[in-house]
């Protein structure tokens, strides 16, 4: 299952915890974003392709939706970096 669907059902499923305001929030859902991206930047190989934790490969659009969502992160200066 692609990590932005995911993302996607936890944010429909967790009205508590106030992630739901992501979806009428651009500063929630970029920062939201931004963690996202710093995580999965971990687990990018040598190639750069994103390798998923449990599987220990390449597993659909994961790498294509981290470009995706790293150059919306770029676009907006959302201040995204690699991590150390």
């Amino acid at each position: 299952v692609p990590l932005s669907l995911l993302l996607l059902l936890f944010v429909a499923l967790c009205p508590i915890s106030g992630y739901t305001q992501a979806i009428n929030n651009r500063e929630l859902l970029l920062d939201m974003m931004s963690g996202v991206a710093n995580y999965l930047a971990t687990t990018q190989d040598e190639h750069g392709a994103i390798i998923d934790p449990f599987l220990n490969k390449e597993h659909q659009y994961s790498t294509p939706y981290f470009a995706a969502g790293v150059a919306c992160l770029v676009d907006e200066d959302h201040g995204y970096g690699c991590p150390a």
